[in-house]
């Protein structure tokens, strides 16, 4: 298992180009910040990021994401968001600020 990225969504961009080169077996490790819902379900770049991101584990790479939330309230918040992640075979964790 290799860990080749740990990235942040302040460099996204860079990191979705990054990613489509990480081969099956090998291990993706991101940092992300749950903040906007309205990011990871309506906005152009997060829905685009999140499907690159189920493609890709889909194709055998491992993919570990912690989410950095604000308060003990969010992981009810962001349920949907945490769950549709974990149903695509991606390993979530969240930690509080």
């Amino acid at each position: 298992m290799v860990c080749k990225y740990l990235t942040t969504l302040q460099n996204m961009v860079p990191t979705i180009y990054s990613m489509i080169s990480i081969e099956p077996d090998q291990t993706f490790k991101v940092v992300s910040s749950l903040t906007k819902k309205f990011y990871w379900k309506t906005g152009k770049h997060g829905s685009e990021h999140s499907e690159l991101n189920f493609r890709q584990a889909r194709k055998g790479v491992i993919i570990e994401r912690i989410f950095v939330l604000s308060t003990k309230n969010e992981p009810g918040e962001f349920a949907e968001i945490i769950e549709e992640q974990t149903r695509a075979g991606i390993h979530v964790y969240y930690i509080f600020k």
